[in-house]
């Protein structure tokens, strides 16, 4: 049996995409058992954490742009 990690293929560097497959390898494996199930809702939460929302991906556009024209990383209370 491979360890925790390997059967997830959350090894550095690996995509998110391929963390599905390896999960869906598994759950192919355990087939519909309480591990199987386990390493489905497992990397579900990996990929929830680490995907960022619709918000923070405006956010990290909106200071990029900010940045390219000049503006300041942050702003002071009070200042708009």
């Amino acid at each position: 049996m491979l360890e925790p990690e390997a059967q997830l293929g959350l090894r550095h560097g690996v995509c998110d995409r391929r963390r599905r497959q390896h999960g869906e390898i598994q759950f192919t494996a355990w087939g519909d058992t309480d591990e199987g199930r386990h390493i489905l809702i497992a990397v579900a939460r990996y990929l929830a954490a680490h995907s960022p929302t619709e918000r923070a991906a405006l956010q990290t556009a909106d200071i990029a742009r900010r940045l390219m024209r000049g503006g300041a990383l942050h702003q002071e209370a009070g200042t708009s």
